[in-house]
């Protein structure tokens, strides 16, 4: 494997392709790489087949079919407290069937509504997977209980019916041996714990042994584990039938004759790698998204490295990079399951993977040096390359001069005092309080939105609410071409965020980085520690503690209070400092660490245990 001749795959499962992505691989095409992006559908800013020179190959990915894998589903909640252990066997035992009854809606539906359109579709889906669509049915209150209750009758009959046929034609096609699927596995154990517990209790209020074992036969089988008896086999059929469960059936010689180690068949993907990957993707199976990357990933003539970017991409890269024995860099653009909204459970099982995953990656991007701290503190390993989310300025740029493209696009006058922010906007960013200080600031300033969202109209409305209508412009997104010009058009940049969740408290934003290259001073919380670490220490702009709206307004009059010099008191640091900002500068420990992937002799992590 040559520098000059190396194939790179990199992987996005994010909304948008970030411009960090394409800057990066910019960098790798200038060291003789060829790059090509793989990512999800819908991305932000248009399905282009190729921005800035690199190509994207996007898969059609449904919400509503991979929403049936969402890692943060758990079998128990935490006020569950002391149940009996066959409540709680049931519990787990339902938490496992209404994942899979989801699952499989998910997945008809997704084929159903194509053919038969959204109503008879659902319907159809609804036949298909009937104890989720009962669920669905009891939970939508709004619907007549005449209505209602027959179609829970009709479902509960086909529940039954579905999982008999369904699971009889599947095992009566295969030869009698272990489930080929992890849930199934999981599903016998439980149902098998719970007999047994179900069986004892009935012998302890005086139910005789050979009865308990007939009314409840899985507690019958497993009395023969280990039996040398010849007649064994001959007990065994005969309550196994009993059980009138698909998966025994498909077992019936091993459960009859006393085998229950309840083996998982290791699907071919992941067969002959590490036992904790194995052990990971048997617990959480790839959904449809990464399952198809999984096998554009296998179809591809030559790989020689592939780069995941986050978290949600890392798994289906893990696989592709272990099958090909290629190394395995891991792009972590955030502190993932730190992010604001990402606790409890969801929490854990996110840190979990990261922390399955991590030790088999070959190198390891961070935002900062504070990131790769707390991912050391939580994994441990690694080599960890600080990479923050610089830009570049466009061709013919000239950070001396001033831009008008906001003035040209609203018609304000000049002098108008102007902040602009780019990016969505909703209340966890802390647009409202932006929009409550604006209005308290004595400056009529205004505001320029380069943004998009759900959310828009609400802001449409507090900014009517708030009597700043008149100076709170909301504007399309505009090509990353262009946006630092359009920075470079107005007073003060903005970076509303507050420090209230880890991921945020230690971000490097890439609208710093924006501002910088366009050489226009900002305002944003002092408590955002590597915003405090640039922007105060080299003089780009005014921080605040941001909490409240009056901070907001605090900053504001701050940074155009005209007796200090105004907004333009901070334009010389900002010509004289910004190149040393601009990803050109910032990327030097990024290439030299694709120097080390490829250097000649070097045996990647990602190779077959």
């Amino acid at each position: 494997m040559t520098q000059s001749s190396s194939n790179i795959l990199m992987i996005d499962r994010n909304c948008m392709v970030d411009r960090r992505i394409v800057l990066e691989a910019k960098l790798l095409r200038e060291q003789g790489h060829r790059v090509a992006l793989v990512a999800a559908y819908g991305i932000l800013g248009g399905n282009d087949a190729q921005i800035d020179g690199l190509p994207i190959v996007r898969f059609n990915e449904s919400a509503l079919l991979s929403h049936g894998n969402d890692p943060t589903f758990t079998a128990f909640e935490d006020a569950w407290k002391g149940p009996d252990e066959d409540d709680l066997i049931q519990q787990e035992l339902d938490a496992e069937f209404d994942q899979i009854s989801r699952d499989r809606f998910n997945a008809a539906l997704g084929i159903t509504r194509k053919l038969l359109g959204s109503t008879l579709g659902r319907a159809v889906a609804a036949l298909m997977a009937p104890r989720f669509s009962i669920k669905q049915l009891i939970a939508a209150n709004q619907l007549p209980g005449l209505i209602r209750k027959p179609a829970v009758l009709v479902l509960a009959l086909a529940s039954f019916n579905w999982t008999a046929l369904a699971g009889w034609r599947k095992f009566s096609r295969e030869s009698p041996g272990p489930a080929t699927a992890g849930p199934r596995v999981r599903i016998a154990k439980l149902q098998f714990g719970l007999s047994r517990a179900r069986a004892l209790k009935a012998q302890a209020r005086g139910m005789s042994p050979l009865w308990s074992s007939l009314r409840y036969p899985r507690y019958g089988l497993e009395q023969l584990r280990g039996s040398r008896n010849p007649l064994r086999v001959v007990v065994g059929v005969p309550l196994a039938l009993l059980t009138c469960d698909a998966y025994v059936w498909g077992r019936l010689w091993s459960f009859a004759s006393g085998d229950f180690s309840f083996e998982e068949r290791v699907p071919q993907a992941l067969q002959g790698l590490h036992p904790d990957i194995i052990e990971h993707f048997m617990g959480q199976p790839l959904d449809s998204w990464e399952r198809k990357v999984l096998r554009f990933g296998g179809e591809l003539d030559r790989v020689d490295a592939v780069h995941a970017h986050d978290l949600p991409a890392l798994r289906v890269a893990t696989l592709i990079a272990k099958r090909r024995r290629i190394p395995l860099i891991y792009d972590a653009h955030e502190l993932y399951s730190y992010q604001p909204g990402i606790v409890g459970d969801r929490k854990k099982r996110l840190l979990q993977t990261e922390h399955t995953l991590i030790g088999h990656c070959d190198e390891i991007v961070v935002i900062n040096e504070d990131q790769a701290r707390v991912m050391q503190r939580d994994h441990g390993v690694g080599s960890y390359t600080p990479l923050t989310n610089a830009t570049e300025q466009p061709p013919g740029f000239d950070i001396h001069r001033r831009t008008t493209v906001v003035q040209d696009h609203l018609g304000l006058e000049p002098g108008t005092p102007t902040l602009m922010f780019m990016g969505g906007i909703n209340r966890t960013r802390k647009i409202h309080l932006l929009f409550e200080g604006l209005a308290l600031s004595e400056v009529q300033a205004h505001l320029i939105l380069l943004t998009w969202g759900m959310e828009i109209p609400e802001f449409q409305q507090m900014a009517l609410d708030l009597g700043i209508s008149d100076r709170v412009h909301f504007m399309d997104p505009v090509p990353w071409s262009e946006i630092v010009d359009w920075a470079a058009s107005v007073d003060v940049g903005v970076m509303p965020y507050q420090a209230l969740d880890l991921n945020t408290k230690i971000s490097s934003p890439n609208k710093m980085y924006e501002f910088i290259a366009a050489g226009t001073p900002m305002i944003g919380s002092s408590e955002l520690v590597n915003v405090r670490r640039v922007v105060e220490a080299e003089g780009f702009g005014v921080l605040v503690p941001f909490h409240k709206s009056e901070d907001y307004a605090k900053a504001i009059d701050a940074i155009f209070d005209v007796t200090l010099g105004g907004p333009d008191r901070f334009r010389p640091a900002l010509i004289a400092k910004a190149d040393k900002y601009l990803f050109s500068a910032q990327a030097e420990a990024f290439a030299s660490m694709y120097q080390r992937v490829f250097a000649p002799g070097r045996t990647p992590k990602a190779d077959m245990s």
